[in-house]
């Protein structure tokens, strides 16, 4: 009888420590990390949790490092993720870790997915909230496929109606693909274009050669530009110019000088004879005190008077000209130097 119950006792031991490491195994399996260890919660809100269940596993990278505590509503746009990870795989979670909600597979359970951020940041701890990576939804990849294969379907349809309308002789495309007058016409405008473009390409080198030769200094215009010697011998020129004109102007504009000086004197002596009869009672005077004759004298007197003036307005004019200017500043300092001394 004894013994028969430390048999059952035994057989008792055996089925639980089995039962244990059973299940042990299935927690191991599952990716809970069994009974033994610590745990670190931390949370994260989404907007939509699509169909995660608690329980499901939290991945890092892709290992399994815990799983879905709880799952609340916190609003009409918010859902909050409560998950239970293992203590020994906080040293390798930073605070600025991403947390997104993924597929195990394509048929698989719904899973929450955390990845590394971008730069350095401290551990996470106990309670800490982690931001949430924004990813593109399967479904959403599927509308967008969807309107892009519609809109290739209505591409596809205007080519078709395009080839076709070229293939039946309409429009300018078809015309150039159908005709070979134009395909003519254009090969030949084509030469003539290539035959323009050798003249053009001759032309520029022949522009260049020119370009070249004046920079050298050839011909007239490199000349131009390039001798340093031109502005004084135009300088030289100018002054010889100069000396040219007052050796050649200087004897001319003596002998008008003095032929004014006499002109001047001797419509003097005229005015003082006149007057000299004007008051004698002979023929002269006779003359002079007739109306008629007295009226003709003054006119021709006037005219004598009017000459001279012209004439020193003339000489005036002429001192004042740019060809002539030069000689007479140059007598008036000479005049001005003989009278200084």
């Amino acid at each position: 009888m004894k013994r028969s119950k430390s048999n059952n006792i035994k057989l008792g031991a055996l089925v639980l420590i089995t039962s244990l490491i059973f299940a042990f195994g299935i927690f191991k399996i599952s990716g809970t990390g069994g009974w033994t260890g610590n745990k670190i919660t931390i949370y994260a809100d989404f907007s939509d949790v699509k169909g995660l269940l608690i329980g499901n596993n939290v991945r890092y990278s892709g290992i399994t490092i815990g799983d879905v505590d709880n799952i609340q509503i916190i609003s009409d746009t918010t859902v909050r993720v409560v998950m239970s990870l293992e203590e020994n795989s906080k040293k390798y979670l930073k605070s600025n870790i991403r947390a997104d909600i993924a597929t195990n597979g394509l048929v698989g359970n719904m899973l929450v997915n955390l990845s590394p951020g971008k730069g350095n940041a401290p551990v996470i701890k106990d309670g800490d909230f982690v931001m949430i990576k924004q990813t593109v939804e399967l479904s959403e990849m599927l509308g967008t496929l969807s309107s892009a294969n519609d809109k290739i379907d209505e591409i596809s349809t205007t080519l078709l109606e395009i080839t076709r309308k070229i293939n039946v002789g309409n429009g300018t495309i078809s015309q150039l693909i159908n005709d070979s007058q134009i395909a003519s016409n254009l090969k030949s405008t084509t030469k003539n274009l290539h035959l323009t473009t050798e003249q053009l390409k001759a032309s520029s080198e022949s522009v260049n050669l020119l370009l070249s030769g004046i920079s050298d200094g050839e011909g007239n215009i490199g000349y131009l530009l390039k001798d340093n010697s031109l502005k004084q011998q135009m300088e030289s020129i100018s002054q010889n110019i100069d000396s040219l004109l007052v050796d050649r102007t200087e004897p001319i504009l003596k002998n008008l000088e003095s032929s004014s000086l006499a002109i001047y004197n001797t419509t003097k002596d005229l005015e003082a004879k006149i007057a000299e009869i004007e008051k004698s009672d002979g023929l002269l005077g006779t003359l002079m005190t007739d109306t008629t004759i007295s009226n003709d004298l003054k006119a021709t007197m006037d005219n004598l008077n009017e000459g001279t003036k012209k004439f020193d307005e003339s000489m005036e004019a002429l001192q004042n000209h740019w060809l002539l200017r030069g000689f007479f500043k140059k007598k008036k300092k000479e005049t001005e130097k003989v009278e200084k001394y």
